[in-house]
Parts: C-alpha cells; structure tokens; sequence
C-alpha cells in the first residue's frame, strides 16, 4: 500500500487530554469529580471530603505503577485525575534526587549546571508517555501562581497566572494537553467613593479556555472564551468512547 493511500478524512473521537489549573480551593477536585467515571490519583489528599475513587501515592514509584496498571485495564473508569500534578513533580524531583544518591538538602541543584532539572524534564516525558498509553480521559490538575512576565516586544513587563510547575517541566505539560484550563472567581475591581480601588464579585467561578496576558488557557473544541466551572460546560471534552479491551499480557 502507499502512503497516500492511508489518507483519511473527518474528525476522529479519541480520548483528550486536559488540565486544569488555578489558586487554591477554587473547586478544581470538584469540579474534576464529576467528569466522566474518574479515579483520582490523590498525590496530597485533596479528595478526602469527596466520595470518589481513588488511589492514594506517595511516591512516584506508585504513580507510575498505577498508571501503567490502567494503560493495561482501567477497568469502570472513563477519566484518570491526577490531583495534583505539581505534587506528583514533587514525588518526581525525591525519585531523581535518591536514584543519583544526591543530597536531599541541596536536591535536584546538587546535579550542577542544571542537569537534575534536566534528568526531571526526562522523569516527568516518561511519565507523559505512559499516560498517552491509558485508554482513558486523563485530566491533570494543578494549582497556579503569579509570576512576573517580561515580554520581549513590550517596554514593561506584568504579572500573569502560570501552572505552579518548575521551568523544566511546564512546557511539557502545557504542549502534552489538548486543553489547558484556567479556574478562576469572577473578581472585578472598581472604584470607590473615597478614590480607592474595591475588589467586588469573586463569588461565581469560571473556567478560561483562551490564551490571554493574564494567564495560559487553550482548547481545540471552540469553546467560549469563558464558560461557568461546570462538568456540563466542558463535557464537549470528554466524548463517550466505548468499551474498552485490556491489552493482551504475555505470559513469562
């Protein structure tokens, strides 16, 4: 057969990848709860006051043992979590620094010249690839933080929210997503009668699936600049695929 041959036309349903970010408590397990049949891989006991499946790990040993274990049969579950992502970095950065007999004070910059952020980015892509083996949705969920942003083509620089993940690896993640989520309250600021800046609202919550100067947010689904923080909102990203086959083992 040539290879011209293998042309194909049409939208094609597979499992997406998703992350969702932002501060602190603003609902992003919550939310994570009523996706599709989702089994949490709790890295810092964010489920605990839901009633939810999951998997406690403390190191990433277990991540990556509970990962490949549903690459090979996720069973009833249509949606892996993993709450959080920058704490699950955390179990990766101590795999990294015991495998090397490192320093556990200095950590991953007792490497020198940046290559234990090196030998993290290689730890966190192996960890990636092993996900793009789970016949599942798999969403990542992650806090932000503010940073300070010197773009190149401005004369000042601003502030703006980023996935809470080292240099080395939130490229990584930003680039594996299919979408890239940022959570946020509904915050307005306006003046008030004594000439100072209010902040008002910060009661409902939204999700921004937009890039803009505040934040990272990307989707290939044409979702709406900003829609309510909702299973329901997103569910576009999350299409139901059928019944899937364990892949076959092979005995020793």
């Amino acid at each position: 057969m040539k290879i011209l041959d293998k042309i194909q036309r049409g939208t094609i349903t597979r499992h997406q990848k998703v992350v969702i970010y932002g501060p602190e408590a603003v609902g992003k397990t919550t939310l994570a709860a009523a996706l599709p049949a989702p089994l949490f891989l709790d890295t810092e006991g964010g489920t605990a006051q839901l009633d939810v499946a999951r998997l406690v790990v403390r190191s990433w040993t277990e991540i990556m043992d509970a990962v490949r274990a549903l690459a090979r049969d996720p069973g009833e579950y249509r949606t892996i979590v993993v709450d959080t992502v920058d704490w699950a970095e955390r179990l990766a950065t101590e795999h990294v620094v015991r495998a090397a007999n490192k320093s556990s004070i200095r950590g991953i910059e007792d490497f020198g010249f940046g290559k234990g952020w090196v030998f993290l980015a290689e730890e966190v892509a192996r960890f990636l690839a092993a996900l793009d083996a789970v016949p599942m949705h798999r969403v990542l969920v992650a806090h932000s933080r503010v940073v300070r942003f010197e773009p190149p083509d401005l004369a000042a620089g601003y502030d703006r929210y980023e996935l809470k993940l080292s240099k080395s690896v939130l490229p990584l993640v930003k680039e594996w997503a299919d979408a890239l989520l940022f959570a946020q309250w509904d915050q307005r600021v306006r003046e008030s009668e004594s000439g100072r800046a209010k902040g008002v609202g910060g009661k409902e919550r939204y999700l921004y699936t937009v890039h803009s100067a505040a934040f990272d947010a990307k989707n290939r689904h044409g979702l709406a600049e900003r829609v309510p923080m909702s299973a329901e909102a997103i569910s576009v990203l999350f299409p139901a695929i059928g019944p899937v086959t364990a892949a076959p083992t092979t005995e020793p």
